[in-house]
């Protein structure tokens, strides 16, 4: 029987590892030990932290409307793939749409700063999600999403006096490609090359493909069609650039010229414009006279397409290539890009090596205090939402005022927009559930 020992105010009946109280905890030991420890959390969030709570709700919705898991307890079928993606692509824009109303809702009046920022992290997250919705409905044909994301919490070893320690998470979801199963993860990053350069070595990859082929091995998703043994090829993730994109600036001169000048456009975007504007007049009849003429519907250089009206092929060659370059540019951007990486034994075994002597450091740590120190950088002042009572507390000044007037506690009822990047408040699952 697990024993049980005193902590500070509480009893330590088990240690129950996240990736975010792991990360945490290797940046800031104080700012782990009043966050993850004594519960604080801001009452009100920054703006910058909704993004991935919208997008990652949306894209919940996207595939739960077509994953296997969803079809098998709903009976729900579709005529073909696009209707199936047309539906999960409403549904998506439906969640994220609701996601914004609770996010007003439950922050309540906002001032003006804060309402402009709030406003414009919309509408990225909007243009962010049409873009990959678009993106996914060529590029997911050849996958089938098996499953959403599942909270899974698992036993991993004991620490001192047989404290059990466990290790939990949350997948994005789970896809079958090619006859292999990968799990799948989506991210937004402003620098994706940098982020793909570092995902070989992501140690939240890592874990959840550690604990996704225990689970698979249990037996936790044969329901699903997934026998035990079932090997986990990898992980996919899809990375999402955190950009808006430049609008297309069309002069309303006679001529309707636009923007020549590479910018951050979507190219359907450009395109479109660049279609929707030719200056020259457009025929319903090729005239005998005059040619030569083509039909032209699509960016071209004068190659005649099946349908659509006239015009003369010198002047779509001459308006066309003029705005070449600037295409080039746009075709160049990849607002959506897919990397693939694996996972071998070796590297599991460590994995999992490792999440025990975290987990273990975890438990010491909450019955010593005294051993959380500071480690001060210059991102305190970026992202820190414990700077003002850190600041305070260095200068030998009281903070429970602080702490009582801008923070909650876990389990108090203070409005806090949820943050789904921060995967450390889970619901408790039956261990059996998940097999782990």
């Amino acid at each position: 029987m697990a024993q049980t020992r005193e902590g500070i105010g509480a009893l330590i009946e088990s240690i129950e590892l996240h990736n975010s109280g792991s990360r945490l905890r290797k940046r800031c030991r104080w700012r782990w030990y009043k966050q993850e420890v004594e519960g604080y959390k801001p009452r009100k969030r920054a703006a910058a932290l909704y993004l991935g709570t919208l997008l990652d709700r949306a894209l919940k919705a996207f595939y739960a409307t077509h994953s296997r898991e969803t079809r098998l307890a709903t009976g729900e079928t579709f005529v073909d793939y696009d209707e199936m993606i047309s539906a999960a692509s409403g549904n998506a824009m439906a969640a994220l749409e609701h996601e914004i109303e609770q996010a007003v809702a439950l922050n309540g009046e906002l001032d003006d700063t804060v309402t402009e920022q709030f406003d414009s992290l919309c509408s990225l997250a909007r243009t962010m999600l049409d873009t990959y919705l678009e993106w996914a409905h060529s590029n997911d044909k050849p996958m089938e999403a098996i499953a959403l994301g599942r909270q899974f919490s698992g036993y991993i070893g004991a620490g001192g006096d047989g404290i059990p320690l466990f290790y939990a998470g949350e997948f994005d979801g789970r896809i079958l490609w090619e006859g292999a199963l990968y799990i799948r993860e989506n991210k937004t990053s402003l620098r994706p090359e940098q982020l793909i350069a570092s995902l070989d070595r992501d140690e939240q990859a890592s874990r959840y493909h550690f604990a996704a082929q225990r689970m698979i091995n249990a037996g936790a998703f044969e329901s699903l069609g997934i026998p035990k043994g079932t090997v986990v090829r990898g992980t996919i993730f899809n990375i999402m650039l955190k950009r808006t994109p430049t609008a297309v600036k069309i002069n309303k001169n006679k001529n309707k010229t636009i923007s020549k000048v590479a910018g951050s456009y979507r190219t359907e975007d450009y395109l479109r414009a660049v279609q929707e504007n030719r200056p020259f007049v457009w025929t319903d009849d090729a005239p005998l006279e005059g040619g030569p003429w083509v039909r032209c519907t699509s960016f071209a250089t004068g190659e005649p397409t099946e349908t659509g009206p006239w015009a003369l092929a010198k002047d779509v060659a001459e308006w066309d290539e003029q705005h070449v370059p600037a295409l080039q540019a746009a075709m160049a951007i990849q607002w959506v890009r897919r990397h693939v990486t694996d996972r071998n034994a070796a590297t599991l075994a460590i994995t999992e090596a490792q999440l025990i002597t975290e987990a273990r450091e975890d438990l010491y740590l909450r019955e010593h205090p005294e051993e959380n120190y500071r480690n001060p950088t210059f991102a305190c002042a970026i992202d820190c939402p414990m700077l003002e009572p850190c600041t305070a507390d260095l200068k030998g000044m009281p903070i429970d005022s602080l702490l009582l007037e801008f923070y909650t506690k876990k389990g108090e009822a203070d409005p806090v927009v949820p943050d789904l990047e921060d995967d450390s408040n889970y619901a408790e699952m039956d261990i059996s559930d998940v097999g782990f």
